[in-house]
């Protein structure tokens, strides 16, 4: 049905309310869960109504207080009001749903829980690196102009995996890849390993459509670099004939027993299902106290596993720091699961 530019605006405000509320729920009963610990916790909250200017008058405010941390607010174009008003004091503050980069705010104590587009592609470029065993490399890239700067170097990259420079690339002609090109490229009795280089929708769904119809006898895994949207517009069952690998921020394991505790504290509390922002509200403020406990230097305190959420703190090239807590993930039949990296 049609729906004028008012609808979509109230569609929009409610998601980012629902989203707001997910989070700061899992991140109470994350609160109650470390008080029954014996941590001490003195909380308030502030609400941004997801505007600049909102943000700004209210960190300004806050500045003359003395906080350990911050989450929030959950999106970037507050988060960077706040920043740049706390920025000369000692607080933490987690921008903990963007995973924008935020290289461009200029603060020590700026925290990015979700990990950029490039940081999840250069995880899984050194895990490609480290199980390569001269299986068959086939990469297939986007045409020239649809990939970004950083899509280019991660392509020169790739090429170096196979030292003899055998490495085919394939790339679409007039929109499309040729389906004869995946027959004669793909072969049986080796392990073809594919290399896709591209997020557009058009794209993505050629190279798995193609590929999820490649005949059973050979063997294919298709690796991604970044799981964007248009991956989940994609037959699930060509994903699973395909072994798909990606990097996630986040993996739902549904056979977690602290997973599966937290559901029913949520359901107990609130009377719903957890969605998954509440999880990452749980695990981010989780994680965050129980470092605050132990001291502000989240990078030299290791890694960490939560509900949802890896934490594993780097410095960014500003100087901030950015969580580099990544799983790389396949889909095992209709399954998604975590790799073992011993499994090569």
């Amino acid at each position: 049905p049609f729906k004028s530019k008012r609808d979509s605006l109230d569609f929009e405000n409610d998601r980012l309310l629902n989203i707001t509320t997910d989070y700061y729920l899992g991140a109470l009963i994350a609160i109650d869960s470390l008080k029954k610990q014996g941590l001490s916790v003195d909380l308030q909250v502030f609400d941004t109504e997801n505007s600049p200017y909102v943000s700004d008058k209210i960190s300004q405010r806050i500045a003359r207080d003395n906080f350990d941390g911050i989450i929030g607010p959950l999106f970037f174009k507050n988060v960077e009001k706040v920043s740049n008003n706390l920025k000369f004091k000692e607080t933490l503050i987690v921008s903990p749903i963007s995973s924008q980069d935020h290289s461009s705010v200029n603060n020590t104590n700026l925290v990015q829980n979700i990990s950029t587009k490039d940081v999840l592609a250069a995880k899984m470029l050194d895990y490609l690196k480290s199980v390569y065993s001269n299986q068959k490399l086939l990469i297939i890239a986007d045409e020239e102009e649809k990939l970004d700067e950083n899509d280019k170097l991660l392509l020169e990259e790739l090429k170096k995996l196979d030292t003899l420079n055998s490495t085919l690339i394939l790339r679409p002609e007039k929109g499309y890849i040729k389906p004869d090109l995946f027959k004669e490229n793909i072969f049986e009795e080796v392990d073809n390993w594919i290399l896709m280089v591209g997020n557009r929708e058009v794209f993505v769904a050629d190279v798995v459509n193609n590929l999820g119809v490649v005949p059973e006898e050979k063997k294919v895994t298709l690796f991604a670099f970044n799981k964007g949207r248009n991956i989940d517009k994609v037959d699930n069952k060509f994903l699973a004939r395909v072994n798909f690998h990606f990097p996630s921020s986040t993996f739902l394991n549904e056979d977690s027993v602290f997973l599966k505790q937290f559901e029913e504290e949520f359901k107990k509390k609130y009377h719903n299902y957890p969605s998954i922002f509440a999880m990452e509200g749980f695990d981010m403020t989780y994680d965050l106290l129980m470092r605050l406990a132990t001291g502000k230097n989240l990078i030299g305190q290791g890694n960490s596993n939560r509900l949802i959420t890896k934490y594993n703190y780097i410095e960014s090239s500003s100087g901030s720091k950015i969580n580099q807590g990544i799983f790389i993930l396949k889909y095992d039949s209709l399954n998604i699961k975590e790799v073992d990296l011993n499994e090569y």
